[in-house]
């Protein structure tokens, strides 16, 4: 049985990651119509890793250039990463 928190830790560990990337949510969120980034939530909440995300989290710099290879979405931010603006130039 899942844990009934799981969910919110795993969008936790996704928004934390963008973050930590540069990555601006509402931008994210409108990339391809929105396709991309609902994709993503769905990812993330069914990764299995969502525990080892956390922890690696933890111990990971507060700003990173790239995702971690075990993160089932990493290909993707590094996409967003590419087309994107960063975070901070959106909120200019």
């Amino acid at each position: 049985m899942r844990h009934p928190d799981r969910p919110d830790r795993q969008i936790a560990n996704m928004a934390d990651m963008m973050e930590r990337l540069g990555l601006d949510p509402v931008a994210a969120s409108q990339h391809r119509l929105g396709l991309s980034f609902a994709g993503a939530i769905r990812t993330c909440l069914r990764c299995d890793a969502g525990e080892v995300c956390c922890d690696w989290l933890k111990r990971a710099s507060v700003h990173l250039e790239h995702p971690p290879a075990f993160c089932p979405n990493a290909a993707l931010f590094e996409q967003l990463l590419e087309v994107l603006p960063a975070a901070s130039d959106a909120q200019h």
